[in-house]
């Protein structure tokens, strides 16, 4: 049964699939370059920023209420650790979604 298998030995078997798949993942590429200039450059990552201060604060305020109030009844006090979350939250919603270039020449 092998010995009457053909197999096609054309040189350009499938290059135009290949040809086809190069050019299509090129486009998705292109699209996702867009997609990312237009989220990052645009007002949508200026908003999510907002609504994450918005949220940063509410969480933080209930936070300072609990430390506050476990500080007044000398329950647990919290080590610094626990500053840490917090401390990391307020420095990455700091620049209120604007770019910002660190590194100058």
């Amino acid at each position: 049964m092998l010995e009457h298998l053909i197999i096609a030995t054309d040189p350009f078997f499938g290059q135009d699939i290949l040809e086809n798949a190069a050019a299509g993942a090129q486009l998705v590429a292109e699209g996702f370059n867009e997609l990312w200039q237009e989220t990052l450059n645009g007002s949508l990552y200026g908003s999510m920023c907002k609504v994450g201060q918005f949220f940063a604060i509410a969480t933080l305020t209930l936070f300072m209420v609990e430390l506050g109030k476990n500080w007044i009844n000398q329950e647990d006090m919290k080590a610094l650790s626990s500053w840490i979350w917090p401390i990391l939250v307020i420095g990455l919603l700091a620049n209120n979604g604007e770019q910002r270039d660190f590194v100058r020449c």
